[in-house]
Parts: structure tokens; sequence; C-alpha cells
């Protein structure tokens, strides 16, 4: 089959599985962001489906697409965008100025130094035990246009310090304001797919995220703390803060939780927002992920976890 002939099977198949969508209630119940034209986790039931017969009448429409519908067809993917809530990170077209603006929850720029210390200060006082030793390798997960990469080379003096994002723009914006504000400091950038870290196991002594996490869909956070643990060194540690559920409560007056829940549903790109609880956060890490000496405080509407990756990486 010639790559024409492929993208036209892919459409079929799709149309047969929105045909069988639109017969089956409980198929509309279950993924209503597939009636918007969000259809991957459509595809993807339909995936596990396809490794079982076709026994239930409503299936007929598919049977001819069943070898298409497998789950090898829906892996992750080298750079692929998995979410709608990563491509608002992703804007190649906006000027350093307007994404300093936009992605630090309002703070005028003179004041962005200010906010960046103040989160590695709390990163460091709130878990001292997990401060790396100076010199070492640092990854921040989410590092914007670094200025909080910024602050922790000035805390922590690493021999290297590596962003990770998203976002391959973001990055070159970073690159932009390190140079555009004369900052000499060890940094260096990878740009990830979303799912794994490309870096060797065992090969960094501390990894921080702040004012990210909190805006990843839940199942990309959880697989971010195995590939944590898979990339730390035995003696490694990582901190990471997060938004607490407190949030709902404390600014019921200025948060709309069914209108961020209706928004993820319709894949809406924009800044989506997570809440965690320190229970949550204790069993996945300790029980879900097998990480050890697992800590979490939780301060207003923040919440941060500090764990060791124990030989486990």
């Amino acid at each position: 089959m010639n790559l024409e002939e492929t993208d036209q099977h892919e459409g079929a198949a799709l149309t047969a599985l929105l045909n069988v969508y639109r017969q089956r209630k409980d198929l509309q119940e279950s993924f209503p962001e597939a009636g918007t034209g969000d259809h991957q986790r459509l595809i993807t039931w339909a995936a596990g489906v396809a490794e079982k017969p076709w026994s239930d009448g409503s299936y007929e429409a598919l049977r001819n697409y069943g070898e298409w519908y497998n789950r090898t067809n829906f892996a992750p993917k080298a750079n692929a965008d998995p979410s709608a809530a990563f491509k608002t990170w992703n804007r190649a077209e906006d000027s350093l100025g307007s994404i300093e603006a936009r992605i630090h929850d309002g703070v005028p720029i003179d004041k962005l130094h200010d906010r960046a210390d103040g989160f590695v200060k709390a990163l460091s006082s709130i878990f001292p035990w997990a401060m790396p030793r100076e010199g070492a390798a640092i990854l921040e997960i989410g590092s914007g246009v670094g200025y909080i990469m910024e602050a922790a080379c000035r805390k922590l003096h690493p021999s290297r310090m590596i962003g990770l994002d998203i976002a391959p723009a973001m990055i070159e914006k970073a690159k932009e304001r390190l140079a555009r504000d004369h900052v000499a400091i060890p940094a260096e950038f990878l740009a990830y797919d979303g799912i794994t870290i490309p870096m060797a196991p065992k090969s960094v002594d501390f990894v921080y995220s702040v004012a990210c996490l909190q805006h990843i869909p839940k199942p990309y956070v959880y697989n971010l703390f195995g590939e944590i643990l898979r990339i730390l060194k035995p003696s490694g540690t990582a901190t990471l803060h997060f938004l607490s559920f407190s949030m709902l409560k404390l600014h019921q007056g200025s948060y709309d939780l069914k209108r961020e829940i209706a928004k993820q549903l319709a894949g809406t790109e924009g800044h989506w927002h997570h809440c965690y609880s320190r229970e949550e956060l204790m069993q996945v890490l300790t029980y879900g992920y097998g990480a050890e000496r697992v800590e979490v405080a939780e301060t207003d509407i923040s919440i941060w976890a500090a764990f060791g990756a124990g030989g486990r990486g």
C-alpha cells in the first residue's frame, strides 16, 4: 500500500469509527471530546478493541480495519505534540517580550528575577536535605525562558544546568533571553516529546520543577516521575512544585473548575491547570513509582514534593 493509499485507508477507518461512535451512547458519554474533533482517546479505545474479536454487531463498520486499529499505530512518536495543553507554549511567532508577559502568572517583567529567586528559596528551605552539592548536574523540567535556571545557578553553583522543555520555540526564546541579558551560566537545553527525557540513566544529580507541572495533564506528570527516577543517580534527589486542591476554596471567586474541565475535554489550547493533594503525591511516588524518602509539604495554594532515587534509577 503506497502513502496515498495509506492516508485514504486511515481516513476511511476514522470515518467508520465515528459512525460507530454516533450509534453508541456509551461511547459518546465516555469520549465526549470526540464530538468536538479530538479523536485520540476514541482511537486508542478502538486499538484496544481491535485486539479482541469484532463480535458486537455495532462493530461491523470497523471489521475491515481491525489490522489498522492496533496499539502499535498509536505508540508515542518522537517529536509528537501529545496534548493540546502543550501547544500554547510553542509559539515561534511570539516575541520574547510577549512570552515573558504571558507565561509568568502576570508578574511584571522587572520582578521576574525576584519571582525566580523566591521559587528557588522555597525549594531549598522546605527540603534542605534534597539540595544538591556544588558542582552537580541539574535538570529543570519546564525551563521556560530561563529565569529560574539563572536563579538556581546563583544558589546551587552546578557544573551543568539543563533546561528540559516540550516546546522547541520556547527553548529558542530562552537562548535569546540569556543572550539579551548577558547571562553567563552553564546552560544547555533539551527538547523532549512529553514522554521520554532524552538522557541516559543515572546521569543527573538533581531534578527540579516549579510553576510547570500544574499545566501538564496528569498521565504525563506521573510518567515524568518514572523518567526522573530513571535519570537520577543513586544518590540523586528531586524537588517538584504543584498546584494544591486548596486553590479551589481559596480562589473560588476567580477560578471556575467546571469551565476548566470543559476546556480540557474540548482540547482547547491554553494554560490548563491540574491540582494535587498531599496524599495523592505520597501514594503515587512511594507505591506507584518506588521513590524513596518521599516528603510532601503544602503552603497556601502550592504543594511541594521531594524524593530520592535510592539506587532505583
